[in-house]
C-alpha cells in the first residue's frame, strides 16, 4: 500500500521535531514554553536570513545562466528561445531581491499590517497559585505555551513563506519550457507565490478572515453563565479552566488554518490525496477556532437568544 506524500511529511516533521526535542539542553529550559522559545530564538529566529543569503546566490547564479541563454539565441535562434533567457532573468531578479519582492506582495494582498484581533479568547486572566489539582495543571500547561506556540507559528509561517517564495522563483526561472503546475506560469508555481505572501502575513490573514466571518466584532469570553447557582471561589475556578480551554482550542486553530493554506499549495502541484474541500475546511475552521469566543457568541444568540439559563457564559467586545 503506497502511503500518501502527506503522510510522509508529517512523519518526517515529527521525526524533525523528535529530534530537536532531544537536542535542546532542557537544564536551561524548565518549561515546555520555555523549550519552545529557545529553539526558535536560537534557530528560527536566523532562518529567514539564510534564506535571503540563499536566494541571492541562487538569484546571481540563474542571471549568469539566463545571460548565457541570450548569447545561445543570438547565435542559434532556432535551438533556444529567448523567452527562456528573459524567464530567467525575471527569475533572478525575484530572487536577489526577496525582502522586498515579499513586501510588495504584502501590500499587493493588503497583508501588510495586522490589526491584532486575534490576539486572545478571554478576558480572563489564568491564575495558577490554588491547589495542584488536574483543572490548576491544565491552566498552568497553556499560560506557558500560549505565547511560545503563537511566536512559533508565526516565525514557521515566515521561513515557510520565504521558502515557498524562492521555490516559486526558481520555477519561474528554469521552466520556461514547461508547461502544467510547474511551468513559469503554472498552476503550482503561482500558488507558491501566493500562499508565500500569505504564511509571511498569517496574523494579517488571520485578521481578514475574522473581519469577514465576524464582522470585526470580536468577542472575548467574560465568565460562565451559571445564575449564582456555586460558590463564587469555585466559579472563579470554572472561569479559568473554561478560559484556558478556549485559548488551547485558538492555538489549535491556527495551526489548522495554516495547514490548510499548505494543503492549498500541494493540491495545486498536482497532489491527488488532497481534497479542495479539505483544504478550505482547515482554513475556515481554523478561522473559527481561533475566533472560538466570538463563535461561541454567535451560536448562543442563535439558539438562546438571550433566555436566561440557555446561555454558555458571558462575552465582552
Amino acid at each position: 500500500m503506497k502511503v500518501p506524500r502527506l503522510s510522509q511529511t508529517g512523519l518526517v516533521l515529527f521525526q524533525a521535531f523528535l529530534f530537536y526535542l532531544l537536542a535542546v539542553p532542557f537544564a536551561s529550559a524548565q518549561t515546555v514554553g520555555s523549550t519552545i522559545m529557545k529553539g526558535s530564538a536560537s534557530s528560527l529566529g536566523s532562518t529567514p536570513v539564510l534564506l535571503n543569503f540563499i536566494s541571492y546566490i541562487a538569484g546571481f547564479a540563474v542571471a549568469c545562466v539566463g545571460l548565457y541563454k541570450l548569447k545561445s539565441h543570438i547565435d542559434n535562434p532556432d535551438r533556444t528561445p529567448l523567452s527562456h533567457g528573459i524567464w530567467h532573468l525575471m527569475g533572478a531578479g525575484l530572487l536577489i531581491s526577496l525582502p522586498m519582492a515579499a513586501g510588495l506582495l504584502q501590500r499587493t494582498f493588503k497583508l501588510a499590517t495586522a490589526s491584532g484581533s486575534t490576539k486572545t479568547a478571554s478576558a480572563i486572566a489564568l491564575n495558577t497559585t490554588g491547589a495542584l489539582s488536574l483543572d490548576v495543571m491544565m491552566i498552568r500547561f497553556v499560560q506557558d505555551i500560549r505565547t511560545p506556540m503563537s511566536f512559533l507559528i508565526w516565525a514557521l509561517g515566515v521561513v515557510l513563506g520565504f521558502f515557498f517564495l524562492i521555490t516559486a522563483f526558481m520555477r519561474m526561472a528554469r521552466g520556461a519550457a514547461q508547461d502544467g503546475a510547474r511551468g513559469s506560469l503554472g498552476s503550482g508555481t503561482l500558488m507558491r507565490v501566493v500562499i508565500g505572501s500569505i504564511l509571511i502575513s498569517t496574523s494579517a490573514t488571520a485578521d481578514v478572515f475574522t473581519n469577514t466571518l465576524f464582522g470585526g466584532s470580536v468577542m472575548r469570553f467574560n465568565g460562565l453563565d451559571l445564575g449564582g447557582t456555586i460558590a463564587a471561589a469555585t466559579l472563579d475556578q470554572a472561569n479559568q479552566a473554561f478560559a484556558a480551554i478556549l485559548i488551547f482550542i485558538q492555538i489549535i486553530g491556527f495551526i489548522a488554518f495554516m495547514r490548510g493554506f499548505l494543503m492549498l499549495r500541494a493540491l495545486a502541484d498536482g497532489n491527488s490525496s488532497i481534497s479542495t474541500a479539505a483544504a478550505f475546511t482547515h482554513i475556515f475552521g481554523g478561522a473559527v477556532a481561533i475566533n472560538i469566543s466570538s463563535a461561541l457568541n454567535v451560536l448562543q444568540n442563535t439558539f438562546c437568544g438571550g433566555k436566561a439559563g440557555c446561555a454558555i457564559g458571558t462575552f465582552v467586545s
